[in-house]
């Protein structure tokens, strides 16, 4: 289940993924990098529920930023530390670091909740 869903994203967060976007799906997949991103820190405390409401919302800010990050980058954030492929002859050869796993707008909201911490 996503933190934020397509209510959150559009009246709260100001989301302005264009019509016929799966909005639902791209949530998901954000919801999954965020958790991802904080070690798996928000089910080992209980799961989103059991987070103070300051983090619940920052957490729901970030999955929106990084939902917006993946339409943006449409599909290439999940190639970050790839430099080139080749399927073809088609070929691209990508700039480093151009395209972060974590927008870097979700890394800013997550900063001041401590998930971001490696230790326990």
């Amino acid at each position: 289940m996503a933190y934020a869903d397509t209510d959150f994203y559009t009246n709260t967060y100001g989301g302005t993924l264009p019509a016929g976007t799966a909005l639902e799906n791209l949530l998901a997949r954000a919801t999954d990098d965020i958790d991802s991103a904080v070690y798996g820190h928000i089910g080992a405390q209980g799961g989103f529920a059991a987070l103070t409401a300051f983090c619940q919302r920052q957490v729901q800010f970030a999955v929106c930023a990084q939902a917006d990050h993946l339409q943006a980058a449409g599909g290439l954030a999940d190639l970050a530390g790839v430099d080139s492929y080749q399927v073809g002859d088609v070929s691209l050869k990508l700039q480093s670091g151009s395209f972060p796993r974590l927008a870097p707008r979700a890394r800013r909201y997550l900063e001041p909740t401590s998930l971001l911490c490696r230790g326990v």
